[in-house]
Formats: structure tokens, sequence, C-alpha cells
């Protein structure tokens, strides 16, 4: 997985909260395709309310079970009408949504069934499913490989220089993924240089950003990974490109930060952020949150939180809502500050913003809800805050589990109820173990 897809980038780049912006579009376009004829425009609109169902909705029965509607009505209009792309990218994103819903013979078949570009598009997607799909690591592996095989042949055989190179950064992924560090900076190379020889400084500055992206990250990689954002960066800044080289300049601080070099890691994001100021860009959020997080690593928690504070006042310039990963950064500070009353307000004001991340965040700001209600000394009021959460969110994942009864059994503590807070300890313990048992799992796959 691309190390730019880290927690806190994600929470905070998007000038609108995910879920508001998507039910805010969704709404937008529907409205646009009832009043539109059945035309390549009425297509165009099905497909963007597809996508938006597909990538940014959660992955539940009723949300596919749209997609996949979405993409048949798109699939067949652009029958009627003679609307070939918009065909392809119908039955892609049918092939897709079958996928995601596990239905993969349903999904092979829909692939078996075309030709071409649209072909290896559905290849690709297949082998990515099964190269990061959860599950028996070898049979997932030997299955990916399949598709990838197949997607390279014919995209060779269509002599596609795009095509080729998706198909080689998907075996560059896979190499990556079975250990094949070398063979895998081989695939990359291969198409950088086709790039190059093709005088597509674009392609190649983005194949030198994925390379970088892509690469596991330890020591032995780490000036690999910094080389290869550095030369994107570089061909970026020569095409006069104001686009990619902020995410770039974050991407080398991140990966400095990952190596606890944060001094390196600070000076990058204070470029993004000059950058920014110096291209007028109004979104400066991304930039302030990242120079918060490495001054609270840096143990300047007061120069962390008025980062923080600029990044609320930028968006709140914007006209954008906060983001509730923002208040439970800012609170994380004033906790370290010992400030107990301003860390309490950040927790409860990050509950009440909090919707991307949310499944991430939710039980950990309510333990640090919890933990500054016990530090003021109001055990009760810690209580039945905690068992009011637990009853209106219930657990699903192990760590989650693990955080109640931790809660729970340090409320009956705090509160000398020693014979309560025993078995809420005993379950942590053992929670625990699980918790790190499937994060080794995890890692081992």
């Amino acid at each position: 997985m691309p190390k730019t897809a880290y927690i806190l980038l994600l929470l905070l780049a998007s000038p609108h909260t995910q879920a508001q912006s998507t039910l805010e579009k969704v709404a937008a376009f529907t409205a646009r395709l009832q009043q539109s004829p059945k035309d390549t425009n009425a297509v165009r609109l099905y497909l963007a309310i597809d996508s938006l169902y597909l990538y940014k909705m959660p992955d539940n029965d009723h949300i596919l079970d749209s997609a996949i509607l979405l993409s048949t009505q798109a699939r067949d209009l652009s029958s009627q009408i003679g609307f070939p792309a918009g065909y392809d990218d119908a039955v892609f994103l049918l092939g897709n949504a079958y996928a995601e819903e596990l239905k993969f013979p349903t999904a092979v078949q829909i692939m078996e069934n075309t030709a071409g570009a649209l072909k290896v598009r559905l290849q690709v997607m297949l082998a990515e499913r099964y190269l990061f799909k959860p599950g028996e690591l070898k049979p997932n592996l030997d299955t990916s490989y399949h598709f990838i095989a197949m997607a390279r042949r014919l995209s060779d055989s269509l002599n596609s220089r795009p095509l080729r190179a998706k198909t080689l950064c998907l075996l560059a992924k896979y190499q990556f993924t079975t250990g094949n560090l070398t063979e895998g900076k081989h695939s990359f190379f291969q198409i950088i240089e086709e790039s190059k020889r093709a005088n597509d400084s674009f392609a190649e500055a983005y194949w030198w950003r994925s390379l970088g992206s892509y690469l596991p990250d330890n020591d032995s990689t780490f000036a690999d990974e910094i080389s290869s954002y550095k030369k994107a960066l570089e061909l970026y800044q020569k095409l006069g490109d104001k686009t990619e080289s902020p995410s770039i300049l974050r991407n080398i601080g991140y990966i400095y930060e990952l190596h606890n070099q944060w001094d390196s890691a600070e000076t990058y994001y204070l470029k993004d952020l000059e950058f920014k100021k110096a291209n007028n860009d109004p979104n400066k959020v991304p930039s302030y949150s990242q120079l918060a997080h490495i001054s609270f690593l840096k143990g300047n928690y007061q120069k962390s939180i008025s980062y923080m504070q600029a990044a609320l006042t930028n968006m709140e310039e914007n006209k954008t809502p906060p983001q509730g990963a923002m208040y439970y950064q800012m609170g994380e500070a004033y906790h370290a500050l010992a400030d107990v009353d301003k860390s309490l307000f950040c927790y409860q004001a990050a509950l009440r913003n909090l919707i991307t991340g949310r499944d991430r965040y939710l039980f950990p700001i309510m333990s640090r809800t919890v933990q500054c209600y016990l530090e003021k000394g109001q055990t009760d009021t810690a209580l039945a805050f905690a068992n009011r959460f637990i009853k209106q969110y219930p657990t699903l994942r192990l760590v989650d589990k693990e955080i109640v009864a931790s809660v729970l059994g340090d409320c009956y503590f705090q509160m000398g109820k020693y014979k309560l807070a025993e078995p809420y300890y005993n379950e942590m313990i053992q929670l625990d173990a699980q918790v790190k048992a499937q994060m080794h799992k995890e890692i081992s796959i």
C-alpha cells in the first residue's frame, strides 16, 4: 500500500469532510440526471454517481447493490445510444462492484466477455484485488500473478505504452509483496526508461513518484524512497507543475518522519507550506496539520497547537467544516501540557465532528475523554459517559473491545471497586494478546 496514504494526510487533506461532500455530490448528480435526456450526458451522470457509491461510500450490501444497478443502467444506455467509451467505463465499474462484493466468479466472467484495453483494465483490477486480498497468502498471490501475466501479454499485443506501464507497475507491486525488491525496482525502471524515450516527462515524473510510494519502507530502502521522490519533484518543478509538488514535499517529509529524522521532516513540511503560500493555494490544511504532528512528536506541544489552530482558521476561511481528527490532535497536545480542561474540550469537539476516519478514531477518543474525567476526579461522570457511549456504538474491532475493557477497568479501579475492575483488566489482557496476534498475521501477510 502506498505510503502517501498515511492516516493524518488522508483525514485532513480534503477541503470538505468526505461523507458530507459525497452526499452532496450524489444529490447534485441525481438532480441533474432526473432532468437529463437519455444521452451521453446521462451516461456520464450514471457513472459519476456509480463511482461515488463504489469508491466513496461504505462497503455494505445496500451500497454495492446500488453501484451494480447504476453501472448496469449506464452500460445498457451506452449500448442503446452507441457510446463506446461510456460502455467500457460502465462495464469496468460493474466488474469492480462485483469484485468488491467478493463475487469474483461473476467479475471474472465479465472480464472474459470483453476485449482490448477494457479487458486489460479488468485484469489489472482483478490482479490487484487478489494481491491485496486478506486471507491465505499463496493462493491469492498465485491468482494475482495469473491475471498479471494475462494483462501483460494483452497489453504487449496492443502495443499500448500506458497499458504496458500499468501492467508493469502491477508486476512491481507483486514483486515487492513477494520480497523481490530488486526485480520490483527493475520493473519500475523499465517504465521510467520507456517514458524517457518517449520524451514524456510528466509520465517519467509520475512513475518516479510511484516508485517512491510503492517501495516497502525499511532502512535498506530509505535512500531509494527519498531519491525517487526527489527525482519526481525535480521533474515536476522543471515542467512548471504546481499541482504535484506540495504532496511530494509532504511525502519526502513523511519518509524522514518514519525514520525518526524529525528535523528533516519538519524542513520539508515547511517547504510544502511555503510553496502553497507562494502559489496562493487556499487549502493549507494538510501543511499545517503535518507541521502540527511533527511538532507534537518533537515535544513542541504549544507549537503543535498553534499550527492546528491555523489549520482550523484556514478551514473557516474556506467555509469548510472542521474535522474530528484535528480536534483530537489538538487535544493530545493539550493533554501533554497537562491542561485537562482544554484537552477534554477538544476530545468532545472531536467526537462531535468525527466523520472521516470514524472507525479508526472513535474509541481512542472515547478513551481519552474518559481519562480526562478520571483525572478531574469525576469518576461517576466518566463511568456514565463510557456506558452511554458503549451502548450507542457497538464494538466491531478487537482493538476497540480492548479499549472498552481498559476504560471500564480504569473507571471501577478509580472508584475503589477493585473486584469489579479485575475481570475487565483480565479481559483487556486477553484481548491485547489477540490484537497482537492479529497484527502479526496482517504484517506477515
